[in-house]
């Protein structure tokens, strides 16, 4: 299969006469090129097919964090090429948290807790949508066990707060050593802070390290991101209690994220990733009494 046209994108959305695309790096479910036209600059996001009700929910929350005063990028157009969605966003100024890492690695712990202090005030938005179930956040990725879920409904929840649940360091930008934006809000959703709260630690704790690269972040490095990050939000928001009931469900979600993926072409995850990943799982289910 031939890869997807950059200009052949634009065009079918209405935007002619781009001066240059540049391929981003994205996530495994998004194709983003960086769009030169005229004076000013763009992303252009291309999802995986079947993703265009998903799509248009996240549209949908973009904006009203937007309008709670939270940077985020401004969606100029959204629509359909060859059946996959697509949408054309506001470039964000300055470089991912991760390329700041990499430039400023004496300055891993201040980014992570300016990482943590942005996403607590994330969690100070209200966020009611009418037709989200206030308990969805808990089978967004993945089901779970009776007991797990039993446990968590039985829990003080502070429900209808905006979830971004993908926060890591690739998705939130810095500029002039500030957050200027935070992208990729597919998997936005209310629900208890708690929950994304997991998810992030999940993804700074669980998630394996690519091990063809050798200059991303290092263990040593995650560990000092994720202590700045932890402080930061809890200098904001306060301690968080319960929270390895939160992790066993966030490892659960990022065991069904991966899985599928195990084996795939190009994808250099394998089993052994996702045993120590369940390990570790089975470590806070034992912790906190919660066993399948």
């Amino acid at each position: 299969m031939s890869e997807p046209d950059p200009i052949s994108i634009l065009d079918d959305l209405g935007i002619h006469g781009a001066t240059s695309t540049t391929p981003i790096s994205g996530g495994w479910d998004t194709t983003i090129w960086k769009i030169e036209h005229g004076t000013n600059t763009y992303a252009l996001r291309l999802f995986q097919p079947g993703r265009e009700k998903m799509v248009r929910r996240e549209a949908e929350t973009m904006r009203a964090a937007k309008a709670a005063g939270i940077a985020v990028p401004e969606i100029h157009v959204q629509g359909i090429w060859q059946g996959r969605a697509a949408m054309v966003l506001s470039w964000c100024a300055g470089r991912t948290l991760m390329d700041e890492m990499r430039a400023r690695p004496w300055a891993i712990r201040r980014l992570g807790f300016l990482f943590g202090r942005h996403q607590a005030l994330l969690h100070h938005t209200p966020f009611s949508p009418g037709d989200v179930d206030e308990f969805a956040w808990i089978t967004r990725f993945s089901a779970v066990d009776d007991a797990l879920r039993e446990r968590l409904l039985s829990l003080n929840l502070q429900q209808n707060r905006l979830l971004h649940l993908d926060y890591h360091p690739l998705n939130v930008m810095v500029s002039d050593r500030k957050i200027s934006g935070l992208l990729d809000w597919t998997n936005a959703m209310p629900g208890d802070p708690r929950a994304d709260v997991a998810r992030t630690w999940s993804m700074l704790r669980l998630m394996p390290l690519n091990p063809g690269r050798p200059e991303p972040v290092t263990e040593a490095a995650r560990r000092l991101l994720a202590a700045g990050w932890m402080r930061g939000y809890e200098r904001t928001a306060g301690p968080l209690p319960d929270m390895a009931l939160f992790k066993i469900w966030a490892g659960l979600a990022m065991l069904n994220d991966l899985a599928p993926k195990v084996g795939q072409p190009g994808i250099w995850l394998e089993q052994r990733h996702l045993d120590e990943i369940e390990r570790r799982i089975n470590r806070f289910r034992s912790q906190s009494g919660c066993l399948e």
